[in-house]
């Protein structure tokens, strides 16, 4: 599912995949100027509807300047939260329907890394099903 999250977040905001945006991890390589999907918070599943997944992910934006690293996380969370009924792009073959989306805060700043980048983060609960 990561895979099509980081594909339907590339379509909208323009982003490339492997240059602006990564899918679970961020290269040693990457640029300093950059998104991320990361599965860092879990999830829950029910068993009695197995093509459904509350999926938690964190978005990771990292960048030189303060205010740009700000403001491409905030433009993530304003695609992401409240989102309804978007079916993702078909990736490796699963095709995933993001039922809802909620951001569990708005995105706040976190730090600064060695390279002295600033760091911002936000999590999401997004209610998927298999199509």
């Amino acid at each position: 599912m990561i895979k099509e999250l980081v594909k339907y977040i590339s379509n909208q905001l323009g982003y490339v995949i492997g240059d602006d945006i990564y899918a679970g991890f961020v290269r040693t390589d990457a640029k300093d100027n950059i998104v991320a999907v990361l599965e860092r918070s879990g999830g829950s599943v029910y068993g009695d509807l197995e093509d459904r997944v509350d999926y938690v992910v964190q978005v990771y934006s990292r960048n030189k300047d303060y205010w740009e690293g700000r403001e491409e996380l905030i433009r993530v969370y304003n695609l992401l939260h409240r989102i309804e009924g978007v079916e993702l792009p078909v990736v490796d073959g699963e095709e995933y329907v993001l039922m809802v989306g909620e951001a569990m805060a708005f995105p706040q700043f976190i730090g600064i890394d060695d390279k002295k980048r600033f760091e911002f983060s936000c999590n999401f609960n997004l209610k998927i099903r298999k199509k």
